[in-house]
């Protein structure tokens, strides 16, 4: 086996000057063609996550791994494996995220990339906050806005990230003036899902101080943002959000549209755990709208789907 392989290399280096050989080093314009390849499957893969669909997602993020690394790309590399540990945190798979950030740290560094080092770095930090572990995550965070610097992408999302990490800390003040920051930047840069992800930050931030009104003010705007990148997952957590706060106003009529909605939107995305969620909602939220006769048949849906998931 071992001879086999000496003889396979020596012949391809005899046909170098002849042929390309598969281990021969690739031209300038191959590399770029590669990186636009990985760069297209990162985008196509994050256009999956937006509507639901994490395992073609999944698929297309490792593809993206492979051929940057094919050509030793540390930076893009790093940026897709940060894309990928999100999808792990979408999943609800800490261990894996974190494995994941990890590895997108470590390249980052090699490459010296500020916009791939603090997504790893914000990454991390948001592993640590699923874990309920604020501090770690604060810390994170904060350095994910100075390894940012002037790329004001990734400095958006390190500050709304540093935001929610601030706000559970106690230090609403500053958590608010991050948020702000990063409205304006998101805003500047018109990225309509990470401002959708600003608006419903500052919705939390008003519901929990009380202000009902200004809340579902902000859960329309981000959900008009949602609605822009057609971010179905998005959208679909913006509807839960203002069926909730305006049943906590009294409002149940608008209630009860907003978990239908919701509900038919997660259906239509194929979130089976939005979907459950929303079929909840409406459970409850029918008899308050005058709709108690529609309760059988939700809760014939949601047995449905819990025998579906099994």
């Amino acid at each position: 086996m071992k001879r086999t392989l000496i003889a396979s290399l020596l012949t391809c280096l005899a046909l170098v000057l002849l042929v390309s050989c598969s281990s021969a080093p690739k031209v300038p314009d191959e590399v770029f063609e590669t990186r636009n390849q990985a760069s297209d499957y990162v985008k196509l893969a994050d256009s999956l996550v937006a509507k639901g669909q994490y395992e073609g997602a999944l698929k297309y993020y490792r593809q993206a791994i492979d051929l940057d690394s094919s050509v030793d790309s540390l930076d893009s590399s790093s940026l897709a494996r940060s894309s990928l540990g999100r999808l792990w945190l979408v999943w609800g798979d800490l261990d894996a995220a974190s494995a994941e950030f990890a590895k997108a740290e470590d390249y980052a560094r090699l490459s010296g990339s500020p916009r791939a080092l603090a997504l790893a770095l914000t990454g991390r930090g948001e592993v640590a906050f699923r874990r309920h572990d604020l501090e770690a995550a604060f810390a994170a965070f904060e350095s994910a806005v100075t390894a940012a610097g002037s790329d004001e992408a990734s400095l958006g999302i390190a500050l709304h990230d540093r935001a929610s990490a601030a706000y559970g800390l106690g230090r609403s003040a500053d958590a608010k003036a991050d948020l702000e920051k990063a409205l304006a930047i998101n805003t500047k840069l018109k990225r309509w899902s990470e401002l959708a992800s600003n608006r419903y930050l500052l919705a939390t931030f008003l519901a929990k101080e009380g202000d009902l009104e200004g809340a579902v003010r902000a859960g329309l705007e981000a959900l008009a943002n949602d609605k822009k990148s057609e971010n179905s997952a998005g959208i679909s957590g913006d509807l839960v959000l203002l069926a909730d706060l305006s049943g906590r106003a009294g409002k149940d009529e608008d209630a009860y549209w907003y978990w239908r909605r919701a509900f038919d939107s997660a259906l239509g995305s194929n979130l089976a755990a939005e979907a459950k969620r929303a079929l909840e909602g409406l459970i409850a939220a029918a008899p308050k709208a005058g709709r108690e006769a529609e309760v059988v048949d939700w809760k014939k849906a949601l047995d449905k789907l819990g025998a579906i998931a099994k």
